[in-house]
């Protein structure tokens, strides 16, 4: 199976439009979804980590674990999928730029900004959920 890339078609459902960006299990993609006509990210698994019973775990317990989380400043996680050798997640898709943007900015600038953040942080740790990777470029 393929590399993720533009236009490739998975479950004959998604089709991948753009990278979005990658982190550590994989990378994240725009993509159309046929049957509901509308935009989703892709979480696709990295290939090295598809190959594993454990990399395919992790990432489904994610969703599972995260499904649970439902609150205005948090991405709304949909559902698991495999495709071949393709294991993904499919999520809300928050248009717009992510938080780096406000690097260097004056602390008054980004703090108003930060409290829904913050919010969120406190109603998923409440939840039992702790994100583990808070970053600039994971903050919407």
């Amino acid at each position: 199976m393929p590399d993720p890339s533009e236009g490739l078609l998975l479950c004959n459902r998604f089709i991948l439009r753009r990278r979005l960006g990658q982190g550590g299990m994989g990378e994240v993609w725009l993509a159309s979804d046929k049957a509901l006509e509308d935009q989703v990210a892709l979480k696709i698994l990295k290939p090295s980590l598809a190959v594993s019973a454990d990399g395919i775990r992790l990432l489904r317990e994610e969703c599972r674990h995260s499904r649970r989380l439902t609150h205005p400043s948090i991405v709304r996680i949909y559902d698991f999928h495999s495709h071949e050798t393709h294991h993904f997640i499919s999520m809300e898709y928050v248009p717009g730029t992510d938080f780096r943007r406000f690097v260097g900015s004056p602390p008054m600038e980004c703090l108003p900004k930060l409290l829904p953040v913050i919010d969120a942080l406190e109603y998923s740790h409440a939840q039992g959920f702790i994100h583990r990777d808070i970053k600039t470029s994971n903050i919407l």
